[in-house]
């Protein structure tokens, strides 16, 4: 069964996240960025999900949840790799021991990187945004 309301509160909280990563491009916080985007396309492809009915959706990971998503709408299998580049964003850009020693998130990722992965995540939250929204 569809489930339009939870889908549009994911999508919202998806929305907002983006402009937290507008937001620290702007203060050039570049791991916080490429972090927001990451989190904001998860929640993005997981709004499409509770749309089509899905229930129950642990899944972190942006590429297989545009996987998961092009099941319903092949439109989505577009956005796998590009999920899978923002995958590359959910542990580095937070932890220094997911970077090779002595590197820290916050030295680590740049002003392009940024630029690249609020593209992926614009791409993503618009295309959930038309499915989910009509707009």
């Amino acid at each position: 069964m569809k489930n339009p309301d939870e889908a549009k509160r994911w999508l919202e909280e998806s929305i907002e996240e983006l402009k937290t990563a507008h937001w620290d491009l702007e203060g050039k916080q570049y791991n916080a960025v490429c972090f927001w985007c990451q989190q904001a396309a998860e929640k993005a492809l997981k709004s499409y999900l509770y749309y089509v009915g899905e229930r129950v959706i642990w899944e972190h990971s942006v590429g297989e949840l545009a996987k998961k998503c092009a099941n319903y709408d092949k439109n989505f299998t577009k956005l796998i790799e590009k999920g899978i580049i923002l995958d590359k964003y959910y542990i580095p850009t937070r932890y220094p021991n997911g970077l090779p020693y002595p590197l820290v998130p916050t030295k680590s990722f740049t002003e392009d990187e940024s630029a690249e992965a609020l593209s992926l995540a614009e791409e993503i939250i618009n295309l959930v945004k038309s499915k989910v929204t009509g707009k």
